[in-house]
């Protein structure tokens, strides 16, 4: 099941990549990605956001019952990545 293209995956990008079935949450932030100007944009610290955009998809879960994972750029794990 793809959910992103690989062309998603840009140095300025930062991806949430939420999966269900495993309760499992993906981080994905390119190397020049501003979190600066991110926080400028929504007016919330990323982490709140993140926060947010999880429990809005995964509805009434609690964040402490998902797992999550932090992908670095051109060292992603094979889990992440059959969602591209």
């Amino acid at each position: 099941m793809y959910v992103f293209e690989i062309e998603d995956l840009q140095d300025d990008s930062f991806l949430i990549l939420c999966v269900k079935q495993t309760q499992k949450v993906y981080m994905w932030k390119g190397k020049q990605f501003a979190e600066k100007e991110m926080v400028g944009s929504c007016e919330q610290p990323v982490q709140q956001f993140v926060d947010s955009a999880v429990l809005n998809y995964f509805d009434e879960t609690v964040l402490e019952d998902l797992e999550f994972f932090s992908e670095t750029p051109h060292e992603e794990s094979e889990d992440f990545l059959q969602f591209f």
